[in-house]
């Protein structure tokens, strides 16, 4: 569950700092958390498909150049 209840905390008034309260404070992090380890995974995906697709381009070029007799 997110955090959905934004509080203004404020010394000595409502609302208490109690188990509901922060273990809803909680859940927000851990939520938090696993959104930016998914982000991150599928940045690194990404990342990697690119390198794996460039590298697969310049085999081309390299081959298409051998074909032509022509360098990069």
């Amino acid at each position: 569950m997110a955090y959905i209840h934004k509080h203004t905390w404020v010394n000595d008034s409502e609302p208490d700092i109690d188990a509901d309260n922060l273990n809803e404070i909680e859940e927000g992090i851990e939520n938090a958390a696993d959104k930016a380890d998914e982000a991150y995974s599928i940045a690194t995906t990404n990342a990697d498909d690119i390198r794996t697709l460039k590298q697969a381009l310049g085999d081309i070029g390299t081959v298409l150049d051998a074909i032509n007799g022509t360098s990069v």
